[in-house]
Protein backbone atom coordinates (compact mmCIF):
# COMPACT_ATOMS: atom_id res chain seq x y z
CA UNK A 1 0.00 0.00 0.00
CA UNK A 2 1.97 3.15 -1.09
CA UNK A 3 0.68 6.69 0.10
CA UNK A 4 -0.86 5.04 3.48
CA UNK A 5 0.77 6.42 6.62
CA UNK A 6 -0.10 5.23 10.25
CA UNK A 7 -0.98 8.32 12.64
CA UNK A 8 -3.32 8.84 15.85
CA UNK A 9 -6.27 10.26 15.01
CA UNK A 10 -7.02 12.03 18.32
CA UNK A 11 -10.56 12.92 17.88
CA UNK A 12 -11.54 9.55 18.00
CA UNK A 13 -8.06 7.78 19.95
CA UNK A 14 -7.98 5.42 17.51
CA UNK A 15 -4.57 4.64 15.55
CA UNK A 16 -5.60 4.37 11.47
CA UNK A 17 -4.25 4.09 8.10
CA UNK A 18 -4.68 6.90 5.83
CA UNK A 19 -4.36 7.94 2.43
CA UNK A 20 -1.10 10.51 2.35
CA UNK A 21 -1.57 13.49 0.75
CA UNK A 22 -0.16 16.62 1.23
CA UNK A 23 -1.62 20.34 2.52
CA UNK A 24 -2.30 21.50 -1.01
CA UNK A 25 -3.96 18.57 -2.47
CA UNK A 26 -6.54 17.69 0.78
CA UNK A 27 -7.42 21.34 -0.38
CA UNK A 28 -7.62 21.27 -3.73
CA UNK A 29 -10.16 17.58 -3.37
CA UNK A 30 -12.03 19.92 -0.46
CA UNK A 31 -12.59 22.55 -2.98
CA UNK A 32 -13.98 20.10 -5.52
CA UNK A 33 -16.01 18.27 -2.70
CA UNK A 34 -17.54 21.84 -1.61
CA UNK A 35 -17.85 23.19 -5.37
CA UNK A 36 -20.05 19.72 -6.37
CA UNK A 37 -22.07 19.73 -2.86
CA UNK A 38 -23.28 23.55 -3.82
CA UNK A 39 -24.37 22.40 -7.36
CA UNK A 40 -26.08 19.70 -5.77
CA UNK A 41 -27.49 21.96 -2.66
CA UNK A 42 -29.02 24.56 -5.43
CA UNK A 43 -30.26 21.72 -7.83
CA UNK A 44 -32.26 20.39 -4.63
CA UNK A 45 -33.62 23.89 -4.16
CA UNK A 46 -35.61 23.63 -7.40
CA UNK A 47 -38.11 21.43 -7.05
CA UNK A 48 -40.41 22.99 -9.17
CA UNK A 49 -41.03 20.24 -11.14
CA UNK A 50 -42.72 18.03 -8.45
CA UNK A 51 -45.81 20.66 -8.30
CA UNK A 52 -49.37 18.64 -9.24
CA UNK A 53 -50.88 20.49 -11.65
CA UNK A 54 -54.57 20.23 -12.81
CA UNK A 55 -55.45 19.75 -16.28
CA UNK A 56 -57.80 18.72 -18.40
CA UNK A 57 -56.08 16.67 -20.98
CA UNK A 58 -55.22 13.02 -20.46
CA UNK A 59 -52.10 12.99 -22.39
CA UNK A 60 -50.41 16.27 -20.19
CA UNK A 61 -51.57 14.64 -16.81
CA UNK A 62 -49.24 11.31 -18.14
CA UNK A 63 -46.53 13.99 -19.19
CA UNK A 64 -46.71 15.71 -15.90
CA UNK A 65 -47.08 12.44 -13.89
CA UNK A 66 -43.81 11.32 -15.77
CA UNK A 67 -42.19 14.97 -15.18
CA UNK A 68 -42.83 14.69 -11.50
CA UNK A 69 -41.83 11.06 -10.71
CA UNK A 70 -38.41 11.95 -13.11
CA UNK A 71 -37.83 14.98 -10.63
CA UNK A 72 -38.46 13.00 -7.71
CA UNK A 73 -35.22 10.34 -8.57
CA UNK A 74 -33.68 13.43 -9.05
CA UNK A 75 -33.74 14.33 -5.92
CA UNK A 76 -33.33 10.93 -4.46
CA UNK A 77 -29.98 10.90 -6.16
CA UNK A 78 -28.87 14.39 -5.72
CA UNK A 79 -29.65 13.76 -1.95
CA UNK A 80 -27.65 10.33 -1.90
CA UNK A 81 -24.70 12.18 -3.26
CA UNK A 82 -24.79 14.79 -0.95
CA UNK A 83 -24.60 12.48 1.54
CA UNK A 84 -21.64 10.86 -0.10
CA UNK A 85 -19.55 14.32 -0.58
CA UNK A 86 -20.29 15.34 2.95
CA UNK A 87 -19.14 11.49 4.19
CA UNK A 88 -16.01 11.65 1.75
CA UNK A 89 -14.81 15.22 3.58
CA UNK A 90 -15.82 14.18 6.94
CA UNK A 91 -13.40 10.96 6.15
CA UNK A 92 -10.73 13.81 4.27
CA UNK A 93 -10.99 15.63 7.58
CA UNK A 94 -10.13 12.32 10.07
CA UNK A 95 -8.03 10.88 7.95
CA UNK A 96 -9.68 8.31 5.99
CA UNK A 97 -10.03 9.49 2.85
CA UNK A 98 -8.86 7.14 -0.28
CA UNK A 99 -9.03 4.00 1.65
CA UNK A 100 -12.03 1.13 0.69
CA UNK A 101 -14.52 0.87 3.14
CA UNK A 102 -14.79 -2.81 2.17
CA UNK A 103 -11.16 -3.94 2.10
CA UNK A 104 -9.10 -1.09 3.35
CA UNK A 105 -6.78 -0.81 0.81
CA UNK A 106 -5.87 2.57 -1.28
CA UNK A 107 -8.78 3.58 -3.55
CA UNK A 108 -6.94 4.67 -6.51
CA UNK A 109 -5.91 8.21 -7.02
CA UNK A 110 -7.24 7.92 -10.50
CA UNK A 111 -10.30 6.69 -9.02
CA UNK A 112 -10.42 9.26 -6.54
CA UNK A 113 -9.84 12.14 -9.46
CA UNK A 114 -12.80 10.91 -11.84
CA UNK A 115 -14.90 10.27 -8.49
CA UNK A 116 -13.89 11.95 -5.44
CA UNK A 117 -16.75 10.80 -2.78
CA UNK A 118 -15.68 7.35 -3.52
CA UNK A 119 -15.96 5.12 -0.56
CA UNK A 120 -15.09 1.52 -2.34
CA UNK A 121 -12.03 0.65 -4.44
CA UNK A 122 -13.10 -0.50 -8.06
CA UNK A 123 -12.71 -4.30 -7.52
CA UNK A 124 -14.94 -3.97 -4.49
CA UNK A 125 -17.58 -1.56 -6.20
CA UNK A 126 -17.65 -4.25 -9.13
CA UNK A 127 -18.48 -6.74 -7.05
CA UNK A 128 -20.82 -4.48 -5.12
CA UNK A 129 -22.49 -3.27 -8.43
CA UNK A 130 -22.51 -7.57 -9.31
CA UNK A 131 -24.47 -8.45 -6.37
CA UNK A 132 -26.74 -5.51 -5.80
CA UNK A 133 -25.19 -3.36 -3.26
CA UNK A 134 -24.48 -3.09 0.26
CA UNK A 135 -27.47 -4.80 3.02
CA UNK A 136 -27.86 -1.22 4.11
CA UNK A 137 -25.88 1.79 3.48
CA UNK A 138 -23.39 1.05 6.21
CA UNK A 139 -23.71 -2.71 6.39
CA UNK A 140 -21.18 -5.28 4.29
CA UNK A 141 -21.19 -6.05 1.26
CA UNK A 142 -21.80 -10.13 0.42
CA UNK A 143 -19.25 -12.29 1.27
CA UNK A 144 -17.76 -12.68 -2.40
CA UNK A 145 -14.72 -11.30 -2.42
CA UNK A 146 -12.58 -9.57 -5.68
CA UNK A 147 -11.44 -11.61 -7.74
CA UNK A 148 -7.78 -11.64 -8.74
CA UNK A 149 -8.88 -10.81 -11.97
CA UNK A 150 -10.75 -7.74 -11.11
CA UNK A 151 -8.21 -6.28 -9.02
CA UNK A 152 -5.96 -6.62 -11.42
CA UNK A 153 -7.52 -4.86 -13.85
CA UNK A 154 -8.62 -2.13 -12.06
CA UNK A 155 -4.92 -1.46 -10.86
Amino acid sequence: MKNLKVSWNIWRSTCICNYEMNKKQAAIVEKTLRTKREELIAALRQIDDIRIEQVSEEFDQIQNKVNRELAVSDINRNSRLLRDIDGAIARLREGGYGICRHCEEEISPKRLAAIPWAVLCIGCQEVADQNGGFDDENGPLPDSEPSEEMLASAA
